[in-house]
Formats: C-alpha cells, sequence, structure tokens
C-alpha cells in the first residue's frame, strides 16, 4: 500500500474566490488534529498490511537462456491475458494485471515452494479488505530469466478460481504485478500477443 504523506483537494468552483479561500484555510486549520488521513499509516494502529517501499523486493536475476518474449494466452475476457510462469518447481500460469502493486501467488503455492512470510494482516482488492501475507519465493522463472527471493503477497485460492485457460480451470497460480513487470523492463504487446522483458 502506497504512503499516504498528503491530501488533495478538488474544490468547487464557488469556493475557489479569495474570500471563500481564506475561511476555509481558516476551516482547514481548525480541523487539523482530525485529518490524520494525510500523514503515513502507523502499522501499530492498523490491521492493514503495510510494504515498505524502501525494502529490497528482489534477488538475483539468473539468465537460463535468450528468451525474453514470452507468449500471452487470453482468457474469457478481454482483460485476462495469462503468461506461464514456474514458481520453485510448480508450472502454472500467472495472469496480467498491471494494477496490483505486487505479484500474488495462491496459498498453496505458498505452502507448496518455500514461501518465507515475513509480515500478515489485510489488504485491500476489488472485493474489499481480504486476509494476506507478505513473504519471499525463493525462486521465479519468467521467460528465460530466474529472480531469486522475489517478494510477493498471499491469497486463498478463491481470487483465481474463476479464470480459465485454454478451456480449464485451476491451472491459475497467481498474479504478475506492476512490480516485477517494471522491475524486468517490460513491455505488453497486445497485437503480438507477446510479453517482452528486458534484463535491467
Amino acid at each position: 500500500m502506497p504512503k499516504r504523506n498528503h491530501c488533495e483537494i478538488d474544490l468547487p468552483t464557488h469556493l475557489c474566490t479569495l474570500p471563500a479561500m481564506l475561511r476555509m484555510a481558516v476551516l482547514l486549520l481548525s480541523l487539523s488534529g482530525l485529518m490524520v488521513s494525510c500523514s503515513p499509516l502507523d502499522s501499530a494502529s492498523t490491521d492493514r498490511l503495510l510494504v515498505d517501499q524502501g525494502a529490497r523486493r528482489y534477488g538475483p536475476i539468473i539468465p537460463h537462456n535468450d528468451t525474453r518474449n514470452i507468449q500471452i494466452v487470453r482468457g474469457e475476457g478481454i482483460a485476462e491475458l495469462f503468461v506461464q510462469v514456474r514458481i520453485g518447481t510448480t508450472r502454472g500460469w500467472w495472469q496480467i494485471d498491471t494494477g496490483a502493486a505486487l505479484c500474488l501467488v495462491t496459498a498453496r503455492i505458498a505452502r507448496h515452494e518455500g514461501f518465507a512470510p515475513l509480515s500478515a494482516g489485510e489488504i485491500l482488492t476489488a472485493a474489499g479488505a481480504v486476509d494476506s501475507q507478505l513473504g519471499t519465493l525463493p525462486s521465479v522463472l519468467l521467460g528465460g530469466l530466474e529472480i531469486k527471493d522475489v517478494t510477493r503477497l498471499s491469497l486463498d485460492e478463491d481470487f483465481v478460481n474463476d479464470f480459465t485457460v485454454h478451456g480449464r480451470r485451476g491451472h491459475v497460480i497467481g498474479i504478475l504485478g506492476a512490480d516485477l513487470l517494471d522491475h524486468l523492463g517490460a513491455t505488453i504487446d497486445l497485437r503480438a500477443n507477446l510479453l517482452r522483458l528486458r534484463v535491467p
């Protein structure tokens, strides 16, 4: 979850006159003690799972071959894009989700592939707040690149149960989020149905 270091307030046009703005400034000053959402969140006062934005999220990248273009398989929905991945010894599919701040794996994969928990709490998803764990996976292989010690979130299987790849369910094991896409310099070519990686 990103730190909330400032507030942005959209004011109606009739409040943007100088007298109105002065009155608003006085009002905001009088309420400044209540505006806790404008300060960085304190993990001691919330059950939300907070992620240290400055913490290292990845270990070394080991090239195994020259594969940098990964075939994208489309699901039933227009936004359902999947690529093959190997997490530890388990092969499956990751859904590409550029709106996800961190990659996700299912709780089953976390249990079987050496997921080392770091912290636990709630995260906000499109379906609301859900329990999750933040931890590291020893190895993720995407294309010809193996990424060591990858920081991930772990969730129950419910969030991937409805995905269908090649007409089959139960083979999606997580979500490929914007963090790893950015780390690998990835671009998504929807015309060619390719995920293109560049070594950072």
